[in-house]
């Protein structure tokens, strides 16, 4: 018998890799389930760090690594660019998700958006961007694969 825990085995067992990447099995999970651990930077500029808004961050990273499975690196910079506003302070979101091939630079810049002074929002808007773009590369590259399978 191997000295592995028993989710482990199980996690071996249902076919899950590991590619020079950490998968960490979700406790009190009935089946296997898989979670990629991506390197993740959070910043805030100029406003007070937030345990909320790092826990929505760090969520929305694992719900990316589950659409592109090679991100290498996350970054995310949270910052109120302005402190005087007459009807309301915006938020600044950018991420920047480090992937093979160009990388992919998200910038919630709608200054006149009035949801952006939510900061949740502007989270939640910033990684929906991070996401379609990501889709769209996921897309290109499975289409050139196709298209490389059928000229050989």
């Amino acid at each position: 018998m191997t000295s592995q825990p028993l989710r482990m085995r199980r996690v071996a067992a249902h076919g899950m890799r590991v590619r020079g990447r950490r998968w960490v099995v979700l406790a009190g999970t009935t089946t296997a389930t898989r979670r990629l651990m991506i390197p993740l930077a959070i910043s805030f500029r100029d406003m007070s760090p937030s345990a909320g808004l790092e826990t929505l961050v760090r969520d929305c990273t694992d719900k990316l690594g589950l659409v592109y499975d090679h991100i290498e690196r996350c970054e995310v910079v949270i910052e109120r660019p302005h402190r005087r506003h007459h009807r309301g302070q915006r938020v600044r979101v950018r991420v920047h998700v480090a992937i093979p091939g160009p990388d992919i630079e998200v910038s919630g810049v709608h200054d006149l958006d009035p949801s952006n002074e939510n900061a949740y929002v502007a989270v939640r808007d910033a990684f929906r961007a991070a996401r379609r773009q990501l889709d769209d590369r996921r897309a290109r590259r499975t289409s050139a694969r196709q298209r490389w399978e059928r000229a050989s």
